[in-house]
């Protein structure tokens, strides 16, 4: 992000990096950023470049969803610990960005490996619920006026 790293200090209990420059998406990214998956990933891609690996496929999901696993638990595992990223954009922002990125992720990745989902059928339901979603919210907010407005102006 155009920034320069002045010091990097890695722990058994933590660490942390100083740079002359923050910026959230970078503060966030060990949050949402689940490399072991996308390293499992890579090496299933590598390795069936040069050999026919496609019997490996169930154990190449049983992987992503275990280093998944790992890092859902390790995330929540540093937000409990209190970690001083979430306060430079303040925690609960923080905390949102957090939850709707790795939820995005998530979604790609059962995208990816679905053989009958594709980016489009999800899209046109998910604003096909989210349009059902709002008609009913509007039509609640709609029957309570109706309910409770009328006696609270007598």
């Amino acid at each position: 992000m155009g920034g320069s790293v002045f010091q990097l200090k890695v722990r058994k209990d933590g660490g942390y990096i100083l740079a002359d420059r923050v910026n959230t998406w970078i503060a966030l990214a060990p949050y949402f950023f689940p490399i072991y998956s996308l390293l499992v990933v890579i090496l299933y891609g590598v390795a069936g470049i040069f050999w026919d690996i496609s019997h490996l496929r169930q154990a190449m999901f049983a992987f992503i969803g275990a280093t998944w696993a790992f890092h859902l638990t390790f995330t929540c595992w540093a937000i409990w610990k209190g970690q001083q990223d979430l306060a430079y954009g303040g925690t609960f922002f923080s905390l949102v960005v957090i939850y709707m990125v790795n939820l995005a992720v998530l979604v790609g990745m059962f995208l990816m490996a679905s053989p009958t989902v594709s980016l489009w059928d999800f899209l046109k339901e998910f604003f096909t619920n989210m349009d059902n979603f709002f008609q009913g919210t509007a039509q609640l907010l709609r029957r309570i006026s109706l309910y409770w407005l009328p006696p609270l102006l007598r």
